[in-house]
């Protein structure tokens, strides 16, 4: 689809304002210049430095290049520089570096719709490098680049079945998860939303949500490695779509998170079915590296509702319910109440309040006397926390400790209480 004979992929680091060539594609590689070219240097006069100080696509043809050496903005270009094209790496906002493919013939020039092809690709090569998958990423990139050189020889419409077949498995890797295969959260969600607005048309056309977060998935990639953490993972997914009917969409949201969307209920007790067929499932052992695995699940259940408009807060909402599920044990299921959210804002709102008893040094010491049993004579004291809140009034340490231990805020109050117990002294 493009002629890339000569390509590279430069990473760029804003810390040492460097550029590093971590990818080299070049028929004059073995020129001793053109190696000393490739060599990792902070930022100077080359073309590459133009995209990332531009932070935009920039094509070149020889004429273009002259012109920027002469208005001294570049350096001279070499007698064989025919065209050049570069484009941006970024994610979600970040500069990652820059993606060149050159020409140093003129029967290849590059052209706009060259750029737009490039700049494609380059979103999924962002991407995957910031997902850090640069073993298969390497070898995908090394199997396009050879499929794109033979594409070129072929017919026009040969190009064009291609081209479509190409973007196809970038648009299928975009929308999908890269380690269980599942849609990823910007497909479920879009789904979400789609489920949403026709329940709003018709009301009758009822589904649920079911949030699942495994249980004890730590302790196997600790002991185990996350190798193992992936297989199970793996396993899992393909455990979850044997369950589910051929209209329901299961997807990972990431780490140990899946979120399953059931459509067209005929009523609440099929979700609830699917709930008790999953955890039960999920009880059972998995066998890794001829190993058992236990595992389980703590799944939120939230049922479709006029009061939700977007995806974003029956998803709140429904990983309200799985958290409270983990907390009532475990292995087991919820559905989402009211109450619930509830809870969640009360327990924000005490935290920010907590925070700022801790800044303003609202907690006391209250002493309980240590007395030695047989004479009932004072030996010491015991410093307790106590909390007489200005905004709360006196909040009793069964409500903030708890809490405080949970948010890691409880040593900044034994900090807190020491000081003052001290200082007292």
């Amino acid at each position: 689809m493009i002629n890339a004979t000569n390509f590279f992929i430069a990473k760029y680091s804003q810390d040492d304002d460097t550029i590093e060539y971590v990818y080299v594609v070049d028929e004059e590689s073995s020129n001793s210049d053109s190696q000393q070219f490739f060599q990792t240097r902070k930022l100077s006069n080359h073309y590459s430095e133009l995209v990332i100080r531009q932070q935009r696509t920039v094509l070149l043809s020889k004429e273009d290049m002259k012109h920027l050496y002469e208005s001294g903005q570049t350096r001279k270009p070499t007698s064989n520089e025919h065209s050049w094209l570069g484009v941006p790496l970024k994610y979600s906002g970040e500069l990652l570096g820059v993606m060149v493919i050159q020409s140093y013939t003129p029967q290849t020039s590059y052209n706009q719709e060259d750029a737009e092809l490039l700049n494609f690709v380059s979103n999924h090569v962002s991407s995957a490098i910031k997902r850090r998958e640069t073993s298969d990423i390497e070898r995908q990139s090394h199997e396009l680049l050879e499929q794109q050189v033979k594409l070129r020889t072929l017919a026009l419409e040969e190009e064009i079945i291609q081209r479509k077949e190409v973007e196809k498995k970038l648009k299928h890797t975009a929308s999908h998860d890269s380690l269980t295969g599942l849609p990823n959260r910007g497909v479920f969600v879009d789904l979400l939303n789609h489920a949403i607005a026709c329940n709003k048309r018709k009301p009758e056309l009822s589904f649920a949500i079911l949030f699942l977060d495994l249980d004890r998935f730590k302790v196997v990639n600790d002991s185990l490695g996350h190798h193992a953490g992936d297989t199970l993972l793996k396993l899992i997914a393909h455990e979850l779509l044997g369950i589910l009917r051929n209209k329901d969409t299961v997807a990972r949201l990431g780490g140990d998170e899946f979120v399953i969307l059931i459509e067209d209920l005929d009523s609440d007790k099929e979700a609830f079915e699917i709930a008790k067929r999953i955890t039960e499932l999920l009880k059972e052992p998995f066998v890794i590296n001829n190993q058992l695995v236990f595992t389980g699940t703590s799944i939120g259940i939230l049922f479709s509702d006029e009061r939700y408009d977007d995806a974003d807060t029956m998803l709140r909402d429904a990983d309200t319910a799985m958290y409270h599920a983990k907390d009532s044990g475990k292995g087991r299921y919820e559905v989402f109440d009211a109450s619930m959210h509830q809870r969640v804002q009360n327990a924000l709102t005490l935290e920010a309040d907590i925070r700022e008893a801790i800044e303003r040094e609202e907690f006391v010491p209250y002493y309980q006397p240590i007395l030695k049993l047989e004479n009932e004579e004072i030996r010491g004291f015991e410093a307790l926390a106590r909390w007489p809140s200005d905004k709360r009034g006196f909040v009793f340490p069964d409500e903030f400790i708890p809490l405080a231990e949970e948010t890691n805020l409880v040593q900044s109050i034994d900090f807190q209480i020491m000081k003052k117990s001290c200082q007292r002294t």
